[in-house]
């Protein structure tokens, strides 16, 4: 029998997975705001999926690995979009900076300043 978190993890990624393709996979313009939305909605419940299955299991190192894996692909993923929203100066422009270098480091681009 499988780990009761296992099932939670699953429905993390399938909720990461929809979240991406809702913010990236629409190109109708009014659709894809509310797409986007619905999307960083989506991104948030997969988090707190994640975080109640990590709770629980906070030195598991395959817990770890996933939990980390789906955080950071909903990070990655949104940044763009917390980099508009974030006012200059703020906290959250700062930590939106930081996570800019860190997916552009990950995927080889440039990034932005």
């Amino acid at each position: 029998m499988p780990c009761p978190g296992t099932a939670l993890l699953f429905n993390a990624a399938f909720l990461t997975v929809l979240a991406v393709t809702l913010r990236f996979g629409v190109a109708i313009p009014l659709i894809a705001i509310v797409s986007g939305t619905v999307g960083m909605g989506l991104s948030a419940v997969s988090g707190g999926l994640v975080g109640w299955v990590w709770g629980r299991r906070l030195f598991n190192p395959e817990v770890i690995f996933y939990s980390l894996l789906s955080v950071a692909a909903a990070w990655i993923a949104f940044e763009r979009c917390l980099h508009s929203t974030a006012g200059v100066g703020s906290r959250g422009a700062k930590l939106t900076k930081i996570a800019g270098r860190v997916s552009a480091a990950w995927s080889g681009c440039d990034g932005f300043a």
